[in-house]
């Protein structure tokens, strides 16, 4: 979910063998501050890109595709956090970086019921639940998965927090981490740039703890001016 920047067509989506677990939407009761922007976007244009909270498709699927570039997925047990419609995986189709299994958790289940529903062309297993793992980070590890990717899903966070989420899911995958996140280190045309609900990360820090965690470490910035940063924590080879 989330950024500052996208706008292009729909994508319909299938698969070959899906498991939907959706449960009822978050309420605002039990939402945390984070899903906020989210349940007030959902409740104003449905589970739609809109309420992604992404401005332009055509600049989320760049993000997608330096994700892919940074951890190829082929063939390997994907969890995408934060999934929203489930568009990074139509987006894997269609360059064929299929995974073995994709795993789509996201907080609403009117997104969930949104990916259930979008399908893509060529088949992989689809798991499909309605999870917030920023309160239960242990749902990563039920899953077994090989990568955990986070796009735009960690951007109403604060930094200690996106991190802390993102040290629990290094943990609990077997081969690493991709998120991307809004770099404070850019070009200065975005200095009064209102990027709410979404925070800037300090760019610096974002690299010198990702090197604390791994020596294996890509980092990114490039492709926006800045803008945002894309970071790849992977496990050492035993």
């Amino acid at each position: 979910m989330q950024s500052q920047e996208d706008q292009t067509s729909e994508h319909p989506f299938d698969n070959r063998e899906e498991e939907y677990r959706g449960e009822s939407t978050v309420s605002s009761e039990s939402a945390g501050e984070y899903l906020k922007p989210y349940e007030e976007a959902l409740e104003m244009h449905g589970p739609s890109f809109e309420a992604t909270l992404w401005v332009n498709r055509e600049t989320q699927i760049q993000r997608f595709d330096i994700i892919a570039d940074m951890l190829d997925p082929t063939g390997l047990r994907l969890l995408d956090a934060g999934c929203a419609r489930g568009e990074l995986l139509h987006r894997l189709v269609e360059v064929n970086r299929i995974p073995k299994c994709y795993i789509g958790l996201d907080a609403f289940a009117d997104f969930i019921h949104a990916a259930h529903e979008l399908h893509p062309e060529k088949g992989c297993d689809v798991i499909l639940e309605t999870a917030d793992f920023v309160r239960d980070p242990t749902v990563f590890k039920r899953f077994s998965p090989d990568v955990i990717v986070f796009s735009g899903s960690l951007n109403t966070l604060t930094q200690e927090q996106a991190l802390s989420v993102v040290g629990k899911a290094f943990k609990a995958a077997e081969k690493g981490v991709v998120f991307n996140f809004l770099s404070d280190r850019h070009h200065p045309r975005f200095d009064k740039q209102d990027t709410g609900p979404a925070r800037r990360f300090s760019a610096t820090e974002v690299v010198a703890w990702a090197l604390e965690q791994t020596p294996c470490v890509r980092f990114r910035q490039d492709y926006f001016d800045g803008h945002d940063a894309t970071v790849c924590l992977k496990h050492m080879k035993k």
